[in-house]
């Protein structure tokens, strides 16, 4: 079985699908809500626990119901929740309208995410297997040279963004239903 490591953001996506997306200063009447857990580094870790891989999950969430939330979600996923920091700051959240197309508009609201340093990877111990940057990789990158000499960044020119395709949305629901298109968070 493999070993990842997925460093990455772990948030709430509160999904709304609207008519058509808002124009600046319009507010839309959304016809559905959901909410899911995200963030690209969540996403990564389901999708690879998902495939038969043994996942720790490094990231860092509130001490709020969020985070207890997010934490047990993962954890029911198979995915070790020990590195992932509890912090005073709330849990990440993304804010996501969907149109009839899957076309979207996404605001995140970072919180924890963003105590996610530079020096997670120094903090977590050398990996002993396949490491993943799930977003804001430039923060990552020292720690990773210095953990992994020769690892390869998976981003992309693009950061990891696809464009071009629509999307429905991002995340992932609790209770083993795989979302293959959503890797967005």
């Amino acid at each position: 079985m493999s070993q990842v490591l997925v460093i990455g953001s772990i948030n709430i996506d509160l999904v709304v699908t609207v008519p058509h997306l808002p124009q600046p200063g319009e507010t839309v009447l959304g016809s559905r809500f959901e909410r899911h857990f995200g963030g690209k580094g969540a996403n990564q870790a389901v999708a690879a626990a998902r495939a038969g891989a043994r996942v720790t999950m490094l990231g860092a969430v509130g001490r709020d119901a969020h985070g207890d939330e997010s934490l047990a979600a993962l954890a029911a996923e198979g995915i070790d929740v020990s590195r992932v920091r509890r912090v005073d700051e709330p849990t990440g959240v993304a804010l996501i309208t969907v149109d009839p197309n899957g076309e979207n508009q996404i605001a995140v609201a970072p919180g924890a995410n963003r105590l996610v340093a530079a020096d997670a990877l120094e903090l977590a111990g050398p990996p002993s297997g396949t490491v993943l940057l799930a977003g804001r990789r430039h923060l990552f990158r020292g720690a990773l040279r210095l953990a992994c000499p020769g690892a390869a960044d998976p981003g992309g020119s693009d950061g990891g963004q696809r464009r071009g395709r629509p999307e429905r949305h991002s995340g992932w629901s609790a209770g083993g239903h795989a979302h293959p298109d959503r890797d967005r968070g």
